[in-house]
């Protein structure tokens, strides 16, 4: 991503209730604030997860990914295309 000059990930983020710090799920790896922070939707990683943690992170505005091969597209063809 450094090469890409896009931001790195965060391993093993942790989406809590910001009220309260209820942890709600534990992410892969996310970009929280986005790929290009302030102009794209936060963004997940989630590689071989239950359907409950896909509903958490789409409930909570996160475009999610379950493949990587999708994901790389999805940088190529909306973030670095733009």
């Amino acid at each position: 991503m450094n090469e890409l000059d896009l931001p790195e990930g965060e391993l093993r983020f942790e989406l809590t209730d910001p009220e309260c710090g209820e942890l709600y799920t534990t992410f892969d790896l996310a970009w929280p604030a986005g790929l290009q922070e302030g102009r794209t939707p936060p963004v997940a990683l989630l590689v071989n997860e239950e359907a409950k943690i896909y509903n958490i992170a789409q409930r909570h505005g996160f475009r999610y990914f379950t493949e990587l091969e999708d994901f790389k597209q999805y940088v190529q063809q909306a973030i670095l295309a733009a």
